[in-house]
């Protein structure tokens, strides 16, 4: 289980017994992180990177390739919690969120960075980075002296 934080009870504008109230319920104190978890994997074909980002669309999903030749993975999602009263009760407060998050990562040198690709499907953000082809080594050889 969880630990259950509390909200700092001094909200200023609106009165004690308020604050008191919400830190009643947990659902009112959840703990937001704007860090998407990743996981990154390799194969002979090149590197995966998978963002957890769950009801990101891909217009808030942004993919670059910097001029440094680095990788720069942004993401920016407002959304608005939706609770609707059918009782015609007011509702004293309701939660934003605002998310964004940039990343810089250093690419490794045997990227082909024209072959980056990458796709938002079912919260998930998906980089592939290709692996340039390798170049044949020389074989060795030897050289006659004359």
């Amino acid at each position: 289980m969880l630990p259950m934080m509390k909200r700092n009870a001094s909200f200023g504008w609106m009165p004690a017994i308020m604050s008191e109230f919400f830190n009643e319920f947990p659902a009112a104190c959840e703990v937001r992180s704007n860090n998407p978890a990743i996981n990154v994997q390799e194969d002979k074909d090149g590197y995966h990177l998978d963002f957890a980002v769950p009801g990101v669309t891909k217009d808030e999903a942004s993919v670059e390739l910097t001029k440094e030749g680095n990788l720069l993975v942004k993401i920016e999602s407002k959304k608005q919690s939706e609770q609707k009263s059918n009782d015609g009760k007011q509702w004293l407060r309701r939660e934003f969120s605002y998310q964004k998050y940039d990343q810089l990562f250093t690419l490794p040198e045997d990227v082909e960075s024209d072959g980056i690709t990458a796709s938002v499907a079912d919260g998930i953000l998906s980089i592939l980075l290709p692996k340039k082809a390798e170049e044949p080594q020389p074989e060795s050889r030897r050289i006659a002296v004359n």
